[in-house]
């Protein structure tokens, strides 16, 4: 939601495995995973000049010049002065939400060595949704994160070699193409469809089961001191917390995070890239 750059007259910080997310999940391929692979919200990134992204939540010191109206949200985006003490974390990255980037996110941070916990409002991970298409790129973004996950993904999915659309309104619509199949050899990657529960399990399979927290929907949260604390309504009707260092919402069109930034705010698009 805050696409955040370093302004002319801003010191660049030593960019510490603490406080930016790791290289090879590059700000693209972040964004294309949670807007193409499956629904997703990322509450609030960075994208920072070498490529990197990292998490608003982990620089308190440093300014960034947001793309949100100017003042409403400078006191969550940054502080002025240094943190005192950072309060004592549960894990590294805490994320909302199960689906296709949630779990694609989980596996490239705790590939690099970051620890996760997932928190899902269903109450157990069960059959759910239809069918999707996916296109090329989306293929070709997973196995920028994990060759190995792409390969297992590409196999619950049925490869789409012809299309046809046609209207029950207007006769005069029947368009098409048979060459679908030439996909790959134009952009890596064919065009597929997989049943949504397929893919669920796909991306899910090799993620240990102690890093996800069922039965919790996030409700808001708190930025601390190099720390986000996380409020959650239970299945049962409680309330419980829990304090992460980063936060990265996957909640897609249900996201708590993007409604205490921008509340009934239109969603924030990236801008179009330069022609």
């Amino acid at each position: 939601l805050d696409r955040g750059e370093y302004t002319k007259d801003t010191p660049r910080p030593r960019q510490s495995s603490s406080s930016i997310m790791p290289r090879p999940v590059g700000p693209f391929r972040l964004f294309l995973l949670a807007g193409v692979l499956g629904p997703a919200s990322v509450a609030a990134f960075r994208l920072s000049t070498d490529g990197g992204c990292g998490i608003c939540f982990r620089r308190p010191t440093v300014r960034f010049r947001s793309a949100l109206p100017a003042g409403r949200y400078s006191g969550m985006m940054r502080t002025e002065a240094p943190p005192a003490e950072a309060p004592a974390t549960a894990v590294d990255v805490g994320i909302i939400g199960a689906g296709p980037a949630g779990l694609a996110l989980s596996h490239a941070l705790i590939a690099r060595g970051h620890t996760v916990r997932v928190f899902e409002r269903r109450t157990s991970f069960r059959p759910v949704g239809a069918a999707v298409f996916m296109h090329p790129v989306a293929l070709n973004a997973l196995r920028d994160v994990s060759p190995e996950l792409e390969e297992r993904l590409r196999s619950v999915c049925t490869p789409i070699r012809e299309i046809s659309l046609t209207s029950i309104v207007d006769e005069s619509m029947d368009v098409g193409t048979d060459r679908l199949d030439e996909a790959t050899g134009v952009f890596g990657s064919p065009f597929v469809a997989v049943r949504f529960w397929d893919m669920l399990r796909a991306l899910r399979e090799g993620l240990p089961d102690d890093i996800f927290q069922f039965g919790h929907e996030m409700t808001s949260f708190e930025q601390l001191n190099g720390a986000v604390r996380l409020r959650f309504r239970t299945d049962g009707g409680d309330e419980a917390d829990c304090t992460v260092g980063t936060l990265i919402d996957a909640g897609g069109i249900r996201s708590a995070a993007r409604r205490q930034l921008v509340g009934d705010a239109p969603i924030p698009r990236l801008p179009p890239p330069p022609s």
